[in-house]
């Protein structure tokens, strides 16, 4: 009854069209007898004078005649070339869906979409079922929007929607159409023409072009709808099936439920090959062609060949779900979709190789594909194409690659294998969790491969490099070879180890450091490679110590001897040597220019040994430090420099900078904040203090090519600033990074010194599914994409943000909340939560990112925007936001206006 009622439906949809006044009467007249119409396809007018067998439509208005949709406006004639209005097309396509009874019972809203009084109703479900967009036509909404003449494109877009196929159109939006008018063709529209072209339902024009402003005609409304035939229910008299043999009186078609029924053919049978325009013979059809029928008596009247290899319609590629023999059924993930299928007991499963498998061996993830005999039969074999690896193993990591996310290990059995990763690695070291970035070539772990892929790991030992610690005796070069020896606290004697221009040199409070600033007589750790080269100095205790601020006092050029006066007032005497290194102003100079600047009241700084041989002095115009006291009274500010301390006097005018502050003073400088601070000419009083701070913002928007950054803070504020290009910018594991790489709406912090940003790094974060709370531990555990989760050690002073941004603490958190953790610059976690909405899908706009969902009322928003790092799943299965079905339910999870996980219904 269902089937029979649905195509009852595309006869009277179809007549409001094609028919003439008496039908349109009865189109406009809502108490009109269903017999007005249900008797025209009883009585069919083949012949049309104006419809030629050459007219390109002829094919099609011939079928729609047989199907008793299409009459001539008078005896005779169709009038191919006349229009339709847009009110008509929304009316013809819900009467299509079976939709027409459900569009009457539609409670009435006020609408500026203006139509006639009996499409108001169609306008409704067609704004419910999402066949038009209200935000779409709204921008040409007023009087005379039904009675406007319908559009190419607009059609095709609605008859697309119509059919379901609005996931398949938005994945084709980005490419480019055929069409020599492609350029005429908007972006809301491309996918849709697209795919109907795809599916063969629409074509170009002659001429090449698309023309998608030019009304549809009468002609290529038949067209329209002839052409979606592949996509209805079969009827009585109508249907689709696969030819298993064929002669010049009879055909045998299989039809959707794998079942075989014979169909004459008579004189006045009309047959249509694959794509063909004009008639042809009962020799066009083929054995395995999949035809499009019009029967009447069990004679057929018209047979069109839909596809010349039906049999690919009884095929399904995918990978494994579940397989449930006590219900029959499979469930395959396929081109982005879930899809559940009948299976056929006993069922028949075998490799590529043809050799038989177990149901045992059947893993969700498995690559296979099913066969049946009828495109709605049960599936009868299965052709296993790849089995996924699920293990759990040991081994040692041989390389790793975050980025690319990538690593290869040995294992146990001494084989090596490299497996992807997963986006997100549930990763353990040690009880509390850690950091996965941590991970390097070595390391022994265990792991767990899931479906062929690395969802988590844990660490078993951390690879620790040789080493070796103590004091330096001696370092130098040759053309060949750089050594150090050091006298060895483990060995109890001298050693001499080997590097090269690689050596990192580590040394607190020195940057931009080598092997040349380390000085005989410091405690080092060397790293050393697996060849006892060294790798890696580290400075673990200083012979140099550096005297700050001195004021000279005499210098004696014969004697290479320095008197200064310290800060405390003390004088203390230094002797140089022609290897003793001047630096004026962060540039080194001769010797001989350094002495000239001994001149008495000077300031200098000092580093030397502890027997005060000097091995350096500078004139330096700035110190860098955080600040240990500031006191406006006295007009000093004191540095902590590592482990000393500098008091220094303001001078008589000091500028302040303090970042996005405007006319800052000493007031506003903070206890432990970083500065930098310029000296006046004299070398002796503050003329400018530089201030350091930080600040989180997401990343809006970028440019490269550019180097504009738009950022949003916390409170939603905006700003577009440009960065210099010594600015340098970093991921969370501290890889340097282009703008290009950085992520739209993840978190960073800017690094700034007075104004300049010097440096941008990835702020931690994690989004997910709040697992479990332990508040007074300060620890949250999150899944993020469906991962079996980790547990981030929050603290206790943890803020948790729900909506308008007030703040609640940890204990407000519960399992089953959708967050958004960021560990601010201060270390402090900021969890922002999302807010839940409950809707069913429309359709998702690849050009604009944006779900449009079926509104419970005009006044809430018809689409939402996605984040860049949505998660969108069913159950345990990822989904692409392209390949949300329409008509589902869905939970939507937002947070600051931005979908970040779609939850679909089973």
């Amino acid at each position: 009854m269902k089937k029979r009622a649905t195509k009852a439906v595309i006869v009277l949809l179809t007549a409001s069209l094609t028919l003439g006044t008496t039908a349109m009467a009865a189109l406009n007249d809502t108490t009109a007898p269903q017999s007005t119409v249900q008797n025209a396809y009883t009585k069919p007018n083949l012949k049309f004078t104006d419809v030629p067998v050459s007219h390109w439509a002829n094919k099609y208005i011939t079928k729609l005649a047989l199907l008793g949709i299409v009459d001539g406006k008078s005896v005779g004639i169709y009038d191919p070339s006349s229009s339709v209005t847009q009110e008509e097309v929304v009316t013809m396509l819900v009467r299509m869906m079976g939709l027409e009874q459900a569009a009457g019972e539609l409670p009435a809203f006020a609408s500026d979409l203006q139509v006639s009084d009996y499409a108001k109703k169609y306008l409704f479900m067609a704004l419910e079922k999402g066949i038009i967009s209200y935000p779409e036509e709204s921008a040409v909404s007023g009087s005379g929007w039904g009675t406007r003449q319908a559009s190419r494109d607009w059609v095709a877009k609605l008859v697309i929607r119509s059919i379901g196929k609005q996931a398949e159109a938005n994945e084709l939006a980005n490419q480019a159409t055929k069409f020599a008018d492609d350029a005429d063709i908007s972006a809301s529209t491309r996918g849709f023409i697209n795919q109907a072209v795809a599916l063969k339902i629409v074509d170009g024009l002659d001429d090449g072009t698309f023309k998608p402003a030019k009304s549809v005609t009468r002609a290529e409304m038949a067209t329209f709808l002839s052409r979606t035939s592949p996509y209805m229910d079969s009827t009585d008299i109508s249907g689709l099936g696969i030819v298993d043999s064929i002669t010049d009186k009879a055909v045998v078609l299989g039809d959707d439920y794998g079942d075989q029924k014979t169909f004459g053919f008579t004189a006045d049978t009309v047959f249509y090959g694959l794509n063909q325009s004009a008639p042809s013979t009962a020799q066009s059809l083929k054995q395995g062609n999949k035809l499009f029928i019009v029967v009447k008596d069990g004679s057929v009247l018209f047979a069109e060949v839909i596809e010349e290899n039906g049999q690919a319609a009884n095929i399904l590629d995918g990978t494994l779900v579940s397989l449930d023999f006590n219900t029959s059924q499979v469930v395959m993930k396929s081109n982005g979709k879930e899809i559940t299928a009948q299976i056929q007991i006993p069922l028949s499963i075998v490799d590529k190789d043809g050799k038989g498998l177990a149901s045992s061996d059947l893993v969700p993830g498995t690559v296979l594909t099913l066969h049946r005999t009828g495109s709605k039969a049960k599936y009868t074999s299965i052709t296993v194409k790849h089995i996924p690896l699920n293990k759990t193993a040991e081994g040692v990591i041989q390389s790793v690659n975050l980025t690319d996310k990538k690593i290869t290990v040995r294992e146990t059995d001494g084989s090596t294998a490299t497996y992807p990763m997963a986006t997100t690695v549930t990763y353990y070291a040690g009880a509390a969790g850690g950091d996965i970035s941590a991970i390097k070539a070595k390391d022994k772990i265990s792991f767990v491969i899931n479906t062929d892929v690395l969802t988590e790991m844990t660490m078993l030992e951390a690879y620790e490099p040789p080493s070796d610690k103590g004091r330096i005796t001696d370092i130098k070069e040759d053309k060949n070879y750089k050594y150090i020896t050091i006298f060895s606290t483990s060995k109890g004697k001298p050693a001499l180890y080997t590097f090269d221009n690689n050596l990192k040199v580590t040394i607190p409070g020195m940057e931009f450091t080598t092997f040349r600033d380390l000085e005989i007589d410091d405690e080092v750790k060397l790293i050393l490679d697996d060849n006892n080269n060294v790798i890696e100095a580290i400075a673990t205790s200083r012979a140099l110590q550096t005297e700050y601020m001195n004021t000279v006092f005499s210098y004696d050029a014969k004697g290479k001897v320095l008197i200064v006066t310290n800060q405390a007032g003390k004088k203390e005497l230094y002797e140089l040597s022609d290897t003793t290194v001047f630096e004026l102003y962060g540039t080194t100079t001769t010797f001989t220019l350094g002495t000239s600047n001994l001149t008495e009241g000077r300031k200098i700084d000092i580093t030397a040994s502890s027997e005060k041989k000097v091995k350096k002095i500078s004139i330096v115009y700035n110190y860098q430090g955080t600040i240990a006291q500031v006191s406006p009274l006295a007009r000093t500010i004191t540095l902590k420099m590592g482990e000393q301390y500098l008091t220094l006097n303001l001078g008589t005018a000091v500028g302040i900078v303090i970042p996005n502050k405007s006319n800052p003073a000493i007031t506003d400088l903070i206890v432990g904040e970083p500065v930098t601070i310029m000296l006046d000419s004299t070398g002796t009083n503050i003329s400018m203090v530089e201030v350091s701070r930080t600040f989180l913002v997401y990343l809006a928007n970028k440019s490269g090519s550019n180097r504009q950054l738009t950022l949003r803070d916390p409170l939603n504020g905006s700003t577009t600033l440009t960065l210099p290009y010594s600015t340098k910018i970093y991921n969370m594991n501290g890889q340097e990074i282009t703008i290009d790489s950085m992520s739209n709406e993840d978190p960073y912090i800017m690094h700034y010194k007075g104004t300049t940003i010097e440096k941008v790094q990835a702020a931690s974060v994690s989004r997910g599914n709040v697992l479990s709370v332990d508040a007074a531990a300060g620890k949250v555990t999150i899944s993020e994409a469906g991962s079996a989760g980790r547990t981030l050690e929050v603290g206790t002073t943890a803020v948790v943000k729900r909506t308008s941004l007030s703040d609640t603490t940890l204990a407000d958190l519960k399992a089953g909340d959708r967050v958004e953790a960021v560990k601010g610059q201060d270390g402090v976690y900021t969890i922002y939560t999302a807010t839940s909405l409950v809707r069913k899908t429309d359709y998702y706009d690849t050009a604009t990112n944006n779900l449009y969902v079926l509104r419970e009322s005009l006044g809430e928003s018809r689409n939402y925007p996605f984040h860049t790092k949505a998660y969108v799943h069913q159950g345990s299965i990822s989904y692409s936001p392209a390949s949300i079905p329409s008509g589902k339910t869905v939970t939507l999870y937002l947070i600051n206006g931005k979908i970040v996980e779609v939850d679909i219904q089973s």
